[in-house]
C-alpha cells in the first residue's frame, strides 16, 4: 500500500459575536430573594402599624399621586369643574405625556367639519410646566379625527 498521508488539521476560529449592541438593561432574577424573609425564616412577620392621626398631617389635596419612570413625582393638575356634566382629564396610559380631555355635551360634527367643543373645565398647570391642547393627539389619530 501506498503510504498514508494525513490531512492537516485546520484551525477554526470561534464564531464572532453578533454586531448588535448589548442590551441596555439586564434583569437578573434570584429565586432566593423572591421569597420574603419572614416566610423563609418561619416567623410571622411584623404587625400592621396603626395609622397616624390625620391632625398631624397638613391638609394638601394637591399632593402628587403618580410617579414617573424616572422616579420623580408627577406634579398635580388643578381642575375646576364648571358644570355637572364636566369630566376630569385622564391619562391614556401610565407613561402618557399628557391628559385626554372630554366633551361635556354630546356633539355631532359632520365629515371634514370643525367645531369648538366645550369641556366645562378650568385647568391650572403646575409651576414649570405649560398647557397645550394638541390637535393631533394619539386619540385623534386612532379615530381619524383631524
Amino acid at each position: 500500500m501506498a503510504s498514508e498521508r494525513s490531512t492537516p488539521a485546520i484551525a477554526h476560529e470561534p464564531p464572532s459575536l453578533p454586531a448588535s449592541p448589548l442590551p441596555k438593561r439586564t434583569k437578573v432574577i434570584d429565586p432566593v430573594s423572591a421569597v420574603p424573609t419572614s416566610i423563609a425564616n418561619g416567623s410571622r412577620g411584623t404587625d400592621t402599624p396603626t395609622p397616624m392621626a390625620s391632625e398631624s398631617l397638613p391638609s394638601n389635596p394637591l399632593l402628587p399621586t403618580q410617579v414617573t419612570a424616572g422616579g420623580l413625582p408627577v406634579p398635580a393638575l388643578e381642575v375646576k369643574f364648571l358644570s355637572e356634566t364636566a369630566k376630569a382629564p385622564t391619562r391614556g396610559s401610565a407613561f402618557a405625556a399628557g391628559y385626554d380631555l372630554y366633551s361635556s355635551k354630546e356633539s355631532v360634527i359632520p365629515a371634514r367639519g370643525k367645531a369648538l367643543i366645550d369641556t366645562d373645565i378650568s385647568i391650572a398647570v403646575p409651576p414649570g410646566t405649560y398647557g397645550r391642547v394638541a390637535p393631533r393627539s394619539g386619540l385623534a389619530s386612532k379615530h381619524s379625527i383631524d
